[in-house]
């Protein structure tokens, strides 16, 4: 009898900690995947800076070659 009143008061306690314990995991799984993403984001960022460095580089050297040199070329 006594064992049986310690199990009806635990019960609702494992219950919700299950629920928690369930929530914990979603969460967990849902940061990974934001994560995962704005990982992917960065790395795109990081190359079209890269590649934007690039042109414009192309476009300084454009820039100050005189006009006579670029139309000989």
């Amino acid at each position: 009898m006594r064992q049986q009143a310690i199990a009806d008061l635990v019960t609702p306690v494992r219950e919700s900690l299950d629920k928690v314990d369930h929530k914990i995991q979603e969460l967990e799984k849902a940061r990974a995947g934001a994560y995962a993403g704005l990982s992917e984001q960065v790395r795109n960022l990081i190359e079209t800076q890269s590649q934007l460095r690039g042109e414009t580089g192309k476009l300084v050297t454009a820039l100050r070659t005189p006009m006579r040199a670029r139309t000989v070329g």
